[in-house]
């Protein structure tokens, strides 16, 4: 039964795969909620939420540089991930330099 409902699942996997009529994205990140009301404490405390934010944001974008630079480049699969670790290292970058503006606001 297993082996039947796996090969059902390769057969339809490659129209989930290029179905473009995709979810809208989400983006759940507590911290953009407290920005939100985050005047309402004093402004030193703003820059130490915000330079916390901004280390975090540096901490994830230093791993995916790291794993985009350990990815094999003889590795079929390498190119699919590097995309996607590109996307990362944008996305990181983004929040890494909009949460350093904050603490230099």
């Amino acid at each position: 039964m297993t082996s039947s409902k796996t090969a059902v699942a390769w057969q339809i996997l490659p129209s989930w795969l290029t179905d473009p009529d995709t979810e809208p994205p989400e983006n759940r990140d507590p911290a953009l909620l407290k920005l939100t009301f985050i005047d309402l404490v004093d402004d030193s405390d703003i820059r130490a939420f915000a330079a916390a934010r901004a280390a975090q944001h540096r901490a994830w974008l230093d791993d995916y540089r790291q794993r985009r630079a350990a990815l094999d480049p003889d590795d079929p699969a390498a190119a699919a991930r590097r995309r996607v670790l590109d996307l990362g290292v944008r996305y990181e970058q983004t929040y890494t330099d909009f949460w350093e503006s904050v603490v230099s606001e």
